[in-house]
């Protein structure tokens, strides 16, 4: 679910309230880009939804996603990925 015709989920926002942001923070400093009203409309959607959501960011940490794409196999310079993760996006 996708707020409006943006390409922001409701996990995006449900991963701001995670980190400890108000709806306020995140519609001044997050997405001012996104009306108010959106994004209060998608945290009511997270919290009606919210178990599911949550399972879909616990899928989706940069860990999970390594494991995922590496499947198990060795990676490069003997780590266990091949991957490093530098303040959370994969390089």
């Amino acid at each position: 679910y996708t707020i409006g015709e943006t390409w922001v989920a409701v996990r995006h926002i449900a991963a701001f309230l995670q980190a400890g942001h108000t709806a306020e923070e995140i519609i001044r400093e997050g997405l001012a880009h996104i009306p108010p009203a959106a994004i209060h409309e998608a945290i009511a959607y997270y919290y009606d939804h919210r178990e599911e959501i949550d399972a879909e960011l616990a899928a989706n940490t940069p860990e999970a996603v390594q494991k995922q794409l590496v499947g198990g196999h060795a990676g490069i310079a003997g780590d266990s990925t091949g991957f490093q993760a530098d303040g959370g996006r994969l390089v």
